[in-house]
């Protein structure tokens, strides 16, 4: 029986009563904070030692489970493991990705045919067997020239084969922080940011050197 159901006797550490109510935004927290420790330590490891990695390791357990045994004190285990199961199936695409890597853009391109399209969802759209539906199991769609540039750019730009790659989410993550972090070399304001307003290209070259620096595409 599940904890917490009718009749049972409910999670060891979940408060009582009135306190309940209270308890479950703590409770929130603390399984997003160590979610995110454990998503942070994966990416470490990814773009740190891929040359170590076993793609068989992935399927034994994922790194940092300890810190997830000792949050189960304060947070519903339930609701641990089924996010625990997530972050698993995203290791194990991150781990097999990075053994393979680094690719050319060519690799990375959803398709080498150039096609464009009005929206994201048309792009993604599979009517019919057309296009090119989810990205998969423990992956993102990711866009060379961010979406938040649509003020700027055109959706038929954005949106398109040339501008969209597919990788692990847990890659896709730490790009998003790197145009998130305040930057010395952006005088202190985030790299995406400084790109508000600069041109197709400018944002463009700014996107395939994040995918360098994190190691995703080759530099040649």
């Amino acid at each position: 029986m599940a904890q917490g159901a009718e009749g049972g006797k409910g999670g060891q550490f979940r408060p009582k009563d009135g306190a309940a109510a209270e308890a479950a935004p703590a409770e929130k927290l603390a399984r997003l904070a160590v979610r995110r420790q454990l998503r942070r330590a994966l990416v470490h490891m990814l773009l740190h030692h891929a040359a170590s990695l076993a793609v068989e390791a992935a399927g034994d357990a994922v790194p940092g489970l300890d810190v997830v045994a000792g949050a189960a004190t304060i947070a519903d285990f339930a609701a641990m493991a089924q996010e625990n199961a997530a972050l698993k199936r995203d290791a194990d695409a991150a781990i097999e990705f990075v053994q393979k890597g680094p690719y050319s853009l060519e690799q990375l391109r959803v398709s080498p045919d150039e096609k464009a399209f009005s929206s994201f969802s048309e792009f993604k759209k599979i009517d019919l067997g057309k296009y090119f539906g989810p990205a998969g199991d423990g992956y993102e769609y990711h866009h060379i020239v961010e979406q938040s540039a649509s003020g700027d750019i055109p959706e038929v730009e954005l949106q398109s084969t040339t501008n969209i790659v597919r990788i692990p989410r847990l890659l896709h993550e730490e790009i998003n922080g790197e145009y998130s972090r305040t930057l010395l070399e952006f005088d202190g304001s985030s790299r995406r940011a400084s790109l508000d307003g600069a041109s197709f290209e400018d944002k463009w070259n700014a996107g395939i050197s994040v995918l360098q620096k994190i190691g995703i595409l080759r530099g040649d």
